[in-house]
């Protein structure tokens, strides 16, 4: 304990671990403690933190029993503690790594589909410059017709909509962010996947027979890492 705190042998005699328990969760250790002591638990294991000298936190395995009372001075306890510190910072390093190589997988598998996006995108941008530039023309009449205008304008709209939400799902596909626990539209989902997957297949001579059951259930998940298992069984496909 020495060693793992940090401490001198005179710095620490007196001191109980609950002291140098990290602050938010003192008062769960107290609880297990007295309930080792009054005979409630016969044991218990934990994982927490200890507060160093140096200010640092330990993180440690805790296995702490009861030693029945061999004397006058009552029941005893056992104390192991174990530094996991070293352990769990290598572990988040691990998940950082993992989420930044599904994160390059992601941006490579966008790599190979760089051609359904673009015709996805430029199929409303030509659709708005030819409805914007017939607008302009029946404006342009002698009597213009703002019947034609209208539609155009509502075209125009519509095809805006949609390129920006081809934006937008490229966007969420290529987002940075953790696991998440959502509620998922699964054949939305997959629609969305094969409409950014159309040009690709269109090109490769394949059809998706798509055939959902009727009334799935909902479903809790990741919609962004769900597409990206869909989308490398498609490419690979």
């Amino acid at each position: 304990d020495l060693r793992m705190l940090g401490y001198a042998a005179d710095a620490i005699t007196g001191v109980s671990l609950i002291a140098l328990t990290e602050a938010s969760e003192r008062a769960t250790t107290i609880r297990n403690v007295h309930g080792l002591f009054d005979g409630v638990l016969t044991g218990y294991h934990a994982q927490k933190r200890y507060e160093r000298r140096d200010g640092g936190l330990l993180w440690a395995n805790v296995f702490a029993s009861r030693i029945p009372a061999m004397a006058e001075d009552g029941p005893m306890l056992a104390v192991i503690v174990e530094d996991i510190t070293s352990r769990l910072e290598a572990e988040q390093s691990l998940a950082a790594t993992r989420a930044e190589l599904a994160r390059v997988s992601r941006f490579t598998a966008m790599g190979e589909l760089a051609a359904s996006i673009a015709h996805e995108v430029n199929q409303p941008l030509a659709a708005i410059v030819t409805n914007s530039h017939a607008a302009l023309c029946w404006l342009e009449r002698e009597e213009p017709d703002y019947q034609e205008v209208v539609a155009a304008l509502q075209r125009v709209h519509r095809d805006a909509a949609h390129a920006g939400n081809v934006i937008t799902r490229i966007r969420g596909f290529l987002k940075k962010e953790g696991l998440k626990r959502e509620r998922v539209d699964v054949p939305g989902m997959i629609d969305a996947l094969l409409q950014m997957l159309r040009r690709t297949l269109d090109e490769a001579g394949v059809v998706v027979e798509l055939r959902l059951a009727p009334a799935l259930p909902e479903l809790l998940g990741d919609q962004v890492q769900l597409q990206q298992v869909l989308l490398n069984l498609l490419v690979n496909a």
